[in-house]
């Protein structure tokens, strides 16, 4: 009898170690079914984003190829508000000539650009060296600018190219551009402009900046913008041409207005020569990245969605 009694006080810890370890196992199983559902959910969220996004694009391609994608033209105002699927998405189509062009612009436009984001004197005359150097197709170093030697004291890598610039983000490598001034310039740079900037289709935060005006803008877009900005600008910063070449920037907003995702992509219209004027006559995109979305447009997603709260309740 003491022996069947001794067998159960051994059977019990051993049964009591088997629910432990069983529990743990269903608890670490739990677990990862949890983690893995997670992961499936950002995933679908994340590819719905993606498909939203490009819907937008898509939409945006259409009225720049000319059909009549949507009643009002995506010009008429900076932002333009969609909906798709249910989903509120905010676009904005801006014609390269409204932004400063990384290889054109005149020395004065860049240096107001500089002043405007806050770079001191000194340092203006060094980046506007420095990105003449970067895009003319010699090794010679002018007085403030910077060549290979150069970059590589500063252990900066690659070297001017030696070319033009071919993206925005090549701005970033240009010796002297670090990550903050790069996030300040990134919105209001581009390729594929002119010497000076349209002010007709401009970001109004760009106008702001390049003409020293802190209060609301409420400037016309088109001619009567064109007209209105020229005498506060400057002569030598305007210029008027037409472009094929556009930035359509997409923001998706939650219902507090902060941003899920935001992407910018350079689209380019029409053919580039007669050879293929009837393969590649539509709008393609030519790049597309994620970025940092530019404060102007998170204000509008975040007063567009306080304006959406205050008209449901």
């Amino acid at each position: 009898m003491s022996e069947f009694r001794r067998q159960q006080g051994l059977a019990l810890p051993l049964v009591l170690w088997i629910i432990t370890l069983l529990s743990i196992m269903a608890g670490g199983f739990a677990l990862l079914m949890k983690n893995e559902i997670g992961a499936t959910r950002a995933l679908q969220d994340q590819v719905r984003s993606e498909a939203l996004i490009d819907g937008a694009l898509n939409q945006a391609l259409l009225y720049l190829s000319g059909l009549p994608a949507a009643s009002d033209p995506l010009l008429a105002e900076e932002f333009v508000d969609l909906d798709l699927f249910g989903v509120p998405l905010i676009l904005r189509v801006t014609p390269s000539t409204a932004l400063v062009d990384l290889n054109k612009a005149r020395p004065a436009l860049l240096r107001r650009l500089f002043e405007a984001v806050g770079v001191d004197d000194e340092e203006i005359d060094r980046l506007i060296d420095r990105i003449a150097d970067w895009r003319d197709r010699d090794d010679a170093r002018r007085a403030n600018g910077a060549e290979k030697d150069d970059y590589e004291a500063a252990d900066k890598y690659p070297p001017p190219k030696n070319a033009k610039f071919d993206s925005v983000v090549e701005l970033h490598q240009v010796l002297g551009i670090d990550d903050a001034l790069y996030q300040r310039l990134a919105p209001y740079v581009t390729i594929g402009g002119g010497s000076g900037i349209d002010p007709s289709y401009a970001p109004r935060a760009l106008l702001r900046l390049l003409s020293g005006e802190d209060e609301p803008l409420q400037a016309a877009r088109g001619a009567e913008a064109f007209t209105q900005w020229t005498p506060r600008l400057g002569g030598g910063l305007v210029s008027r041409g037409r472009t094929r070449s556009y930035r359509i920037e997409v923001l998706m907003p939650d219902r507090r207005g902060r941003v899920r995702a935001y992407v910018v992509a350079r689209v380019m219209t029409g053919a580039r020569s007669d050879f293929d004027k009837f393969a590649n006559a539509r709008p393609r995109i030519l790049g597309k990245r994620e970025g940092i979305a530019p404060t102007d447009i998170v204000e509008y997603a975040r007063h567009a969605a306080e304006r959406e709260e205050t008209d449901g309740s």
